[in-house]
């Protein structure tokens, strides 16, 4: 692609990928029951940081929306553009905001995103957790 500059082999090193990263920080969250710290992710062309602060808990009630109902954590994030975007495109600033609310499911489980709000330069994007199979 013109105009992406490529990461560079130390940009790159010790990232994770996309799906990697939000299982690592659902780790933590589950843990730590907040959110916070700094993921390092590459995804095969594009370098970013996953920047998350806790922005409190809340409940979810039992609705056809959600397969999840119960207490999440609700995190606001930040992607920090570092390499491998169109900079023509991504104009300044080079950071892209959202939240990201996670939950356990289960006992003993990580805590899993159950909702992602983000802006893209397609417009608002909302992802939901839509199906939860029961434990065998």
């Amino acid at each position: 692609d013109p105009g992406r500059p490529k990461p560079t082999g130390q940009q790159i090193a010790h990232t994770l990928d996309p799906l990697t990263a939000l299982l690592a920080i659902g780790r933590e969250v589950a843990r730590r029951q907040r959110c916070d710290g700094r993921a390092a992710v590459y995804d095969g062309r594009r370098r970013y940081d996953i920047v998350l602060s806790d922005d409190g808990g809340e409940r979810l009630e039992k609705s056809p929306v959600y397969a999840y109902a119960g207490e999440v954590r609700r995190c606001a994030a930040a992607a920090v553009k570092i390499a491998g975007f169109s900079w023509d495109q991504d104009h300044s600033p080079h950071t892209t905001a959202g939240r990201v609310w996670f939950a356990t499911p289960r006992p003993g489980a990580p805590a899993l995103p159950v909702r992602i709000d983000f802006g893209s330069s397609w417009g608002f994007v909302t992802v939901r957790l839509t199906e939860l199979d029961p434990p065998k």
